[in-house]
């Protein structure tokens, strides 16, 4: 497996020229080649949010790829 910390944190990169998102070509990379898909992302962001971002298509990937846990937006930061 792999863990990806913060996603839609990262920024787009130029790859020849083109404007790429890297987390998205890893992340549909993943989905298409891993036979075992154990992939651990954090995030502050809402599903909503990862659409815009990345857009349905991986959004769609992501729901068949992870098991979403979402806390209360009133809930303690236990990062502290």
């Amino acid at each position: 497996g792999i863990c990806f910390d913060d996603l839609g944190s990262d920024e787009k990169r130029k790859r020849y020229g083109d404007e790429v998102n890297v987390m998205e070509d890893i992340l549909l990379e993943r989905y298409d080649k891993v036979p075992f898909k154990f992939t651990h992302i954090t995030s502050n962001l809402t599903v909503d949010q990862i659409e815009e971002l990345y857009g349905p298509r991986l959004r769609s990937r992501l729901r068949e790829m992870c098991n979403f846990i979402a806390f209360d937006p009133n809930s303690i930061d236990r990062r502290k």
